[in-house]
């Protein structure tokens, strides 16, 4: 999504998470995005990670007119784990967890993968001197026929405004 564009130097780039770290905490920023620390990568970015994973996975293989059944989650999220290194539970559990919530979204949800349109949708938009990123996690067809943007959380992030985030990404 967005348009070709080409710019005579590197552009600033930003995407919704990074905006949002500015709004949190403008230092946290400044450390991230001009002096370029990183911190250290914490277990729940990885759990995010290995859900998103897998189910980039499902809607992929459902876009190709194949159903993933229930029977079948368990060795894609086995298959497709990284570790997450959390101190307070260890992978087995959270795959365990990780298995059960995706088998219920597959029941509560199979019906609509006919509607898909797009998954894990990168898009770049120019703005004056600057690039808008991000990734639409899923895209499909309502039942008015309107576009329906999918933003999954496995979490609940403090001071992460996800209603604000999904209306951006309708620019």
């Amino acid at each position: 999504l967005g348009a070709n564009f080409e710019y005579e130097e590197n552009p600033e780039v930003y995407s919704f998470s990074s905006l949002n770290y500015y709004t949190y905490c403008p230092f946290r920023y400044f450390v991230l995005r001009h002096i370029a620390f990183s911190f250290p990568i914490k277990g729940y970015f990885t759990i995010g990670s290995n859900i998103h994973s897998v189910l980039e996975y499902i809607h992929t293989q459902a876009m190709q007119g194949r159903v993933v059944r229930e029977d079948e989650v368990k060795k894609i999220v086995k298959d497709s784990w990284v570790e997450a290194h959390d101190k307070l539970i260890p992978d087995r559990k959270l795959i365990e967890s990780t298995t059960r919530k995706i088998k219920q979204y597959l029941r509560n949800y199979s019906s609509t993968f006919g509607n898909i349109i797009d998954v894990e949708k990168e898009f770049w938009i120019p703005i004056d001197d600057s690039i808008f990123t991000g990734k639409i996690d899923l895209i499909r067809k309502s039942a008015t026929n309107d576009a329906e943007l999918v933003d999954f959380k496995s979490g609940d992030y403090k001071n992460f405004d996800y209603e604000e985030q999904l209306k951006t990404y309708l620019m």
